[in-house]
Parts: structure tokens; C-alpha cells; sequence
């Protein structure tokens, strides 16, 4: 399978904070907007994106990745005209393609992401095929997005992050990055609408991670919202995914000062239950389990093997009490 460097290990080599980061409000002050959390896979650039032939053969995923880490590089720099001018190449030719009836076009980070669309497409009664172009489109409106946000662009880094979408609705960072863009607008959005965007973080997030800042995103708007248990709860399961979490742990110490009564009236179990009652999601969503499944179905265990055990591994660490997939990883060793 083709695996694209994670933009989270892009953003590791600069040795940068998060680029569209925010701090954690302290106790009797206003909770500070859900830091975002960059965690986005490129797909790879294709050839004819490229402006000449070159004399050698070039791995596009190696070229997608290096663009990604130089872009980075940048952006941690200061040198946000340089990494425009990366982004830019890497959206190269995107207003030619188009939707056809051969099949809707998306640049998804993996096969992964694919089959989700399909499956998606399937269940909203779309028959139309779906064309994988690995090219790093969505990647490069990300990277536009956070140049934005960084120039103090907020309304041209949301349409950069919608264009993101538009080009890979299956990544659940772009939806969390958008409520945190849709937050810091000049121009208020509508708390349902921001609400919307974490909620489809929630059934898209395939990793604890992601699961856990669009829970943590969701739990401001609760804030806004006045509806103090929503909130709490959603700061409380959040540490189920990510126990390490000092942003939800200092939105929760925000909430003991404000509402000493709503603190003390909630456990664990009594959040997961007032998520239900809200129709918040309080698990990864089955599915992932099952798609992934499906693409090690597809794989070799003689010849793909490496591959086929780094997608059972990441099954099992959605769903870790799964038989199976333990017993078909033992038969790998």
C-alpha cells in the first residue's frame, strides 16, 4: 500500500508547536478555543503535476513528502511566501480536474481512505465510481489553510480548508481544523455549524487521537452553549483516548471552578451516558475496523506481509479485544 509521511511527523522534524494551536484556559477564566491538532496524511503528487520530464525516475510519494517537510520547514521559519509557493505547486493543475461520468475524483492520504468514501457513497445510494488520485491537492489547501490562519487570513484559511475537504472528505483532522477555523472567524459562525464540523471528526476519526481533540473541540461548543454536563462529559471521555491531555485536563479543572455542582455529579460512566443522551458518539466508530479488514483480505501474507501486519496491528489497536485479528497476527510471526 502507498503510506504518505504524516504531516504530525513533518511537523515533528521542524520541531514546531502546533501550528494552529491554542492555550488551555486556567481556572475563572474563558476556556480558550480547542487547540487543533495537524494530523493529516498527503497523498502522493503525480507525475504529470510535474512541470518537465525528469532525466531519472522519481518516487512520487518520496517528492510528496519532501515537499511536505520543506513546506513545514518554512512555515517554522517564517518564510510563509516560500511555503505558499510549495502549496501551490502541490495543488498544481487541480481547476482541470474534474467530476465526470468516469467517476468522482478525490485525492485521498490511502487506500483507506478510499474504500471509507466508497462505503460512504454506497450508503447515501451513490453508485458513481471513484477515481484515487494521488496527488497532494487536499494536502496543499491544507498547507494554504495554515498559511492563512498564520497571516491572519481567518476567512481564506476556512474556504482553503473547505477546498481541503472538498478534495478528501475522509480525514477527520481537516473537520477538527475546521471548527477551530470556523470558531476564530471575524464574523461569528452559527455554534450548530461548528457543532456539525466536530461531530463529523467524530465518525470520520480512525486513531484515539483525532477522536479525542474532535471530542475536546465539541466540548467548547458545549461551553458556548451553556450546557456545562455536555461540555464536562466531553472533556471526560476524551481522556479515555488521550490520558495525556493537559487541554482537557485544564478544561476540566475550568469547569470544577465554574460549576463546582456539575463536576460533582459527574463520573465517567455518568458522562458516557450523558454524551448518549446527546447523540454524541462515545467510541470509534466500527467501521474503520471493517474497512481495514477488508484491505488485509486483499493482501498477500508471503508477499505483502510487512504491510499486512502494520494494517492488522493498527485493526487491533481499534478494537483490541478482537479474536481474530490476533489470531491472524500470530499466524504472521
Amino acid at each position: 500500500m502507498n503510506r504518505i509521511l504524516s504531516l504530525l511527523l513533518v511537523l515533528a522534524l521542524a520541531a514546531g508547536t502546533p501550528i494552529l494551536a491554542q492555550t488551555s484556559a486556567a481556572p475563572g477564566a474563558k476556556p480558550a478555543t480547542p487547540a487543533a491538532k495537524p494530523t493529516v496524511k498527503p497523498a502522493a503528487k503525480s507525475a504529470a503535476a510535474e512541470p518537465q520530464v525528469p532525466s531519472q525516475s522519481v518516487d512520487p510519494i518520496m517528492l510528496s513528502n519532501q515537499m511536505m517537510v520543506t513546506a513545514s520547514e518554512r512555515i517554522k521559519a517564517g518564510a510563509l511566501p516560500e511555503a505558499r509557493k510549495i502549496a501551490e505547486d502541490m495543488v498544481y493543475g487541480h481547476e482541470k480536474i474534474t467530476d465526470s461520468a468516469k467517476g468522482l475524483v478525490r485525492t485521498f492520504s490511502s487506500m483507506m481512505g478510499k474504500k471509507l468514501f466508497e462505503d460512504q457513497m454506497k450508503r447515501d445510494g451513490h453508485q458513481e465510481p471513484v477515481i484515487w488520485l494521488q496527488q497532494p491537492i487536499a494536502d496543499g489547501f491544507y498547507f494554504m489553510a495554515i498559511i492563512d490562519f498564520q497571516e491572519k487570513k481567518p476567512r481564506e484559511a476556512l474556504e482553503n480548508i473547505q477546498r481541503a475537504i472538498q478534495w478528501d472528505p475522509t480525514r477527520a483532522a481537516f473537520f477538527i481544523e475546521r471548527g477551530f477555523l470556523m470558531i476564530n472567524q471575524e464574523q461569528p459562525v452559527p455554534l450548530a455549524d461548528i457543532a456539525a464540523s466536530y461531530l463529523k471528526a467524530l465518525e470520520l476519526a480512525d486513531d484515539p487521537i483525532d477522536f479525542a481533540a474532535a471530542l475536546r473541540g465539541l466540548g467548547y461548543v458545549f461551553v458556548e452553549q451553556n450546557d456545562w454536563e455536555g461540555a464536562l462529559a466531553c472533556y471526560l471521555v476524551s481522556l479515555h483516548f488521550d490520558p495525556q491531555s493537559d487541554a482537557a485536563k485544564k478544561e476540566i479543572d475550568f469547569i470544577k471552578f465554574n460549576q463546582p455542582v456539575v463536576f460533582q455529579k459527574l463520573d465517567a460512566a455518568g458522562a458516557i451516558q450523558a454524551l448518549n443522551r446527546r447523540k454524541v458518539p462515545v467510541k470509534i466508530d466500527p467501521i474503520h475496523v471493517q474497512i481495514l479488514l477488508k484491505i488485509a483480505d486483499e493482501l498477500s501474507p508471503t508477499t505483502q506481509s510487512h504491510e499486512l501486519k502494520a494494517i492488522l496491528k493498527r485493526a487491533l489497536l481499534l478494537d483490541p479485544k478482537n479474536e481474530p485479528i490476533k489470531k491472524r497476527l500470530a499466524a504472521l510471526k
